[in-house]
């Protein structure tokens, strides 16, 4: 018998419908809780990460999968940065684009926290004859006029210390080491900006300035440019969180620097204060999945020592911390030993806070005001 020739679009056509009777029989037949095992008809949750590098894709992969098998029905989606569509994001709270400023945002809570120190160069501190960094704002002027007058700076001139854009972790923690502020916003929230300690403050910086040691011009340099210039070596000290450890070590391994407090005034005997840089984890005000999202923030509440661990960071509702370097290591010891302030509780305001503080030191620094008209300007 001669059989007709096989049509090869017509078996095609015979397995995809054959393939979408199985998918619908799935649907309809499958229970609940097995769909949610294959992520079948899943609710889909988007989590937003910070720009910047902080968090990374890796530090949360093994965690979703942990809450889907805990959550069946519920699948989470990673995006590296901020997405109009995100149900769950993790942000910094004084950012300026903080989605906290226009309250879209709902039920945040600390994730990981960290505090800003004064990063150092060893090596190059070793090179100009300092046994130890700074501890004092005396002792931190005499580092940087060593370093302006070295031969390195001579053939290529460039400024011993840099502020950034950042205004909370790279100004701010001058003020806090007169113990201007206190570490209860409820006790004595906020600066007040005509206190002998404030008058003080701004009158070391204006001098770091007169004697072009800081370059006013960083006020606007990005976080990104200031560590870089670290790394290489242009700077040998800067104020940064130490969500920036982790980052610096990744970037070479080599590279020899340590943290430790920020300078203090000589007649400051009170115990070091450092501020936070923290991240918070909050549900879209958007989301339609606000219920999902909600369950998945109480799960991540439990995990933030783990997190902290994968990013170098101290977690949110513990002080534990994995030690993984002597660099994290000390970071845990001068956070536990310290005053730490706040900035998100201790001003009412702090976007406005931060940014009238840059314009009255951009005035301060180019001679349009004196430290004392600053402080006046920012009290009022």
């Amino acid at each position: 018998m001669i059989y007709p020739p096989v049509n090869k679009h017509s078996i095609d056509k015979i397995l995809v419908l054959v393939a979408l009777v199985v998918l619908l029989v799935a649907v309809i037949f499958i229970p609940k809780d097995a769909k949610g095992i294959f992520n079948l008809g899943a609710t889909k949750l988007i989590l937003a990460l910070p720009p910047g590098g902080i968090i990374n894709k890796e530090d949360f992969d093994e965690l979703t999968k942990e809450f889907e098998a805990e959550n069946h029905g519920i699948a989470i989606a990673i995006k590296e940065y901020a997405s109009e569509n995100a149900d769950i994001v993790i942000f910094d709270p004084l950012s300026r684009s903080s989605p906290l400023i226009n309250g879209l945002v709902e039920n945040e809570k600390l994730l990981i926290g960290g505090i800003n120190a004064l990063f150092y160069n060893i090596s190059r501190l070793q090179e100009l004859g300092f046994d130890r960094p700074p501890k004092t704002w005396d002792d931190f002027l005499s580092v940087c006029r060593k370093i302006k007058h070295s031969k390195a700076n001579k053939d290529s001139p460039r400024y011993p210390f840099s502020f950034s854009e950042n205004i909370f972790r790279s100004v701010f923690p001058w003020f806090y080491q007169t113990g201007i502020a206190s570490a209860n916003p409820e006790e004595a929230p906020g600066i007040d900006w005509t206190s002998r300690g404030s008058v003080e403050t701004l009158v070391f910086l204006n001098t770091l300035c007169e004697e072009k040691i800081v370059d006013p011009a960083s006020l606007d340099r990005s976080e990104d440019e200031l560590i870089k210039d670290f790394i290489a070596g242009k700077s040998v000290m800067m104020i940064s969180s130490i969500f920036n450890i982790k980052k610096i070590e990744e970037a070479n391994p080599e590279f020899r620097f340590n943290i430790t407090t920020i300078p203090a005034p000589s007649h400051y005997k009170g115990k070091a204060v450092f501020n936070l840089s923290v991240l918070d984890i909050a549900v879209a005000k958007d989301s339609r999945h606000k219920e999902e999202a909600a369950r998945f923030l109480d799960f991540i509440d439990k995990k933030s020592a783990g997190i902290a661990a994968s990013t170098g960071m101290i977690a949110g509702n513990s002080r534990e911390n994995l030690k993984r370097t002597p660099i994290l290591e000390k970071a845990v010891d001068l956070y536990e030993a310290s005053s730490v302030i706040d900035e998100s509780k201790n001003f009412d305001n702090p976007h406005i806070v931060d940014q009238r503080l840059k314009a009255e030191l951009k005035k301060m620094m180019n001679g349009a005001q004196t430290p004392q008209q600053s402080a006046a300007a920012l009290k009022s």
